[in-house]
């Protein structure tokens, strides 16, 4: 721990960048790549599961245990959320708003 000016100790630990995101958002409006592996990822994995959530929910509701009209919304919401960030990631803004 490091003594500060007025006397009070103070931990050492790096601070969080909080400018991050909104330069993001600035790479984004010239064009770079802002998108990682990881984005596409977590998002093809996101639509799959819960695909295989509605699938199941719709033709053997037995394996999300006899709730098959929730587990089709809850499979279809996540796929529209997966599906829209997707469709985000391939379509890059064009100009600021």
């Amino acid at each position: 721990m490091q003594q500060r000016s007025n006397g009070h100790y103070a931990e050492c630990r790096p601070r969080r960048n909080i400018a991050a995101n909104h330069s993001r958002q600035k790479a984004a409006y010239k064009g770079e790549k802002t998108v990682t592996s990881l984005d596409w990822f977590a998002a093809v994995f996101t639509f799959m599961a819960s695909a295989a959530l509605a699938f199941f929910g719709l033709l053997k509701p037995a394996l999300v245990q006899n709730l098959g009209i929730p587990a089709i919304v809850f499979g279809c919401v996540g796929m529209w959320i997966a599906g829209s960030a997707m469709w985000e990631f391939a379509h890059r803004p064009k100009e600021k708003r």
